[in-house]
């Protein structure tokens, strides 16, 4: 009887591992019940090791090699489109800036050959300098209205949005009480509609 009670290496070795939580590996020459040992005790991160292990084709790493190139020379090459885009906006903001800058500066002259010297004809200047104050304040409420027309669109819209949520804030509720699927049957009306 005392032989049935001693327990083999590989059975000592595999309580310990059972007693501390880890899974030691049985070195057996014949496995139980045609099982490998391995099966029955695999080593810790084995498996972790076997989804690691898998072997790419070189092919295949190549062609993502050459995909990444392309990639960052694609990328390169907008960055430097991008670049050129900015400093030709700049450009044409500085040359409209400029035709801007010379057209008032035709414009002042003209106004200035235009009034009448002030030193000859004072009357003259003064009902001249009164006419572009008119002229300006015109522009200014033409200005001005059209900000307001704009302001005015823009109110009737947040106005018809605001009547909107609150239209459907108390319908919602109603719809909900008379039909008890209707927020699938919305669901459904949803991914229809997209």
């Amino acid at each position: 009887m005392a032989e049935d009670t001693e327990m083999t290496p590989e059975e000592d070795a595999a309580l310990k591992a059972q007693e501390t939580g880890e899974l030691a590996p049985v070195e057996s020459a014949e496995p139980e019940e045609g099982r490998a040992v391995a099966d029955v005790y695999p080593e810790p991160g084995t498996q972790a090791r076997r989804k690691h292990e898998e072997a790419v084709p070189f092919e295949r790493f190549d062609q993502l090699n050459q995909r990444l190139a392309a990639a960052e020379q694609q990328l390169s090459q907008a960055n430097e489109y991008r670049e050129r885009w900015a400093r030709l906006e700049e450009r044409q903001k500085q040359a409209a800036e400029a035709q801007a800058a010379a057209r008032a500066a035709v414009e002042a002259a003209e106004r200035a050959k235009a009034r009448p010297d002030p030193e000859l004809d004072p009357s003259g200047a003064r009902s001249w300098d009164a006419e572009q104050r008119a002229i300006r304040a015109e522009q200014q409420v033409a200005w001005m209205s059209q900000q307001l027309g704009q302001f005015a669109q823009g109110q009737q819209v947040q106005n018809a949005n605001y009547d909107m949520q609150n239209w459907l804030a108390f319908q919602v509720p109603q719809a909900r009480m008379r039909f008890p699927d209707y927020d699938t049957r919305v669901d459904f009306a949803r991914a229809a509609r997209a």
